[in-house]
């Protein structure tokens, strides 16, 4: 009985073997896939953002798995936060998706992945939302040093050149924006690190989500001290109403940091002397601009500042003659007054001048020149 017992124990335990062996087998054949990849990213050409080619960004990467399997991708943006001059691992940040825009390469169909190729992989294109993730900013890789009135510098050692911006100390300070992409696992399993690729990058680019400063010249009064009325125009100001309060009531407070923001600015002054038979009230714009002008001295404690110390790395005074001043929405405004000393900057001469302006913002954005076709005399 004892050796029957032992006989079908043995069969048993054999026959149970027998059958693990093609499922351990099978499971040691089966190798686990690795993840799709990014080939390549693309570093996006010219100025991005409201200023530029619009603040929806177009990533173009290459994607590829072996298997051909479609893919999720994970996009981020990284910016030099603590201005040291470059943009390390920390300083990255998930990267807002518009997928609505029609550039973008999601399939259509659930569950709206992109799709990959075997071998040299398949262009995409990510439609990064920038104005969400960095409304009103300007990130810039290499910006122009101005006065206090907004001029550009020339360059001493090269003729015909001007010179770059620093920071405080004298260094570079400007990276630019970087983006770098890898794909990702679809659902919840994100937590999993061995479901993403590598991380590929872009070169620094400019973005630039803020819009132009403007202004217009809405008056010249004759005189030894000639006095231009002007207002100022920006289209990120908070001052709806243009009185200088924040009105949180009237949804001035747009950004919720209890800061009336109204984008100081400055602006550089120019005189052109009119030669006989110029007519300015007949001439264009690139008629007026082709002339040749000359800076405006202000006449010292009269009427408003001009001048604006928008420095990189340096927060903008508030007070004082180099704190700009206020502006206010389109069709709103911040009206100023500019007193020129004309008599002196003139030579003496009571001939006929007009005027010219150039406003920039405390963010270093230069606006449009602007032609007053007043004619001036300026008195003893």
């Amino acid at each position: 009985m004892r050796r029957r017992t032992v006989i079908v124990a043995s069969v048993v335990a054999a026959v149970t073997g027998l059958a693990a062996f093609p499922r351990d087998a099978a499971a040691k054949r089966k190798k686990r896939l690795p993840p799709p990849s990014i080939h390549s990213v693309k570093t996006p050409l010219g100025l991005q953002g409201r200023s530029g080619a619009g603040g929806n960004v177009v990533i173009i990467f290459t994607a590829s798995d072996v298997a051909g399997r479609l893919a999720e991708v994970e996009v981020q943006f990284g910016l030099d936060r603590n201005q040291d001059g470059i943009v390390t691992e920390d300083e990255y940040r998930r990267a807002t998706e518009d997928r609505l825009d029609p550039r973008s390469t999601r399939a259509d169909q659930s569950p709206q992945l992109f799709p990959t190729g075997t071998a040299d992989g398949t262009v995409n294109a990510f439609v990064w939302k920038s104005l969400a993730d960095l409304p009103g900013s300007r990130v810039m890789t290499l910006e122009y040093a101005l006065t206090q009135e907004g001029r550009l510098i020339r360059d001493p050692d090269n003729p015909g050149s001007f010179l770059f911006a620093t920071g405080p100390s004298g260094t570079w300070v400007f990276s630019g924006v970087k983006l770098r992409v890898r794909t990702a696992p679809p659902g919840r399993v994100r937590h999993a690190k061995r479901y993403f690729g590598e991380f590929q990058y872009t070169d620094s680019f400019n973005l630039d989500n803020l819009l132009e400063p403007s202004m217009t010249i809405d008056s010249a009064v004759s005189g030894k001290s000639v006095l231009v009325g002007w207002t100022a125009y920006s289209r990120d100001s908070e001052d709806l109403n243009g009185n200088g309060v924040l009105d949180v009531a009237d949804g001035e407070d747009v950004n919720a940091n209890g800061i009336l923001d109204g984008d100081r600015m400055g602006v550089a002054f120019d005189h052109h002397h009119l030669a006989p038979g110029e007519d300015p009230s007949a001439m264009t714009d690139a008629q007026l601009a082709a002339l040749k002008w000359f800076p405006c001295t202000r006449v010292a404690g009269a009427g408003d500042t001009v001048s604006l110390d928008a420095r990189p790395g340096v927060p903008v005074p508030t007070t004082g003659d180099l704190a700009g001043v206020a502006s206010a929405p389109p069709g709103v405004g911040r009206r100023w007054t500019f007193a020129w000393d004309a008599f002196d900057d003139a030579g003496g001469a009571t001939d006929g001048f007009i005027l010219r302006a150039t406003p920039f913002c405390e963010h270093r954005v230069r606006g449009a020149t602007v032609y007053s076709r007043i004619v001036v005399q300026p008195g003893p």
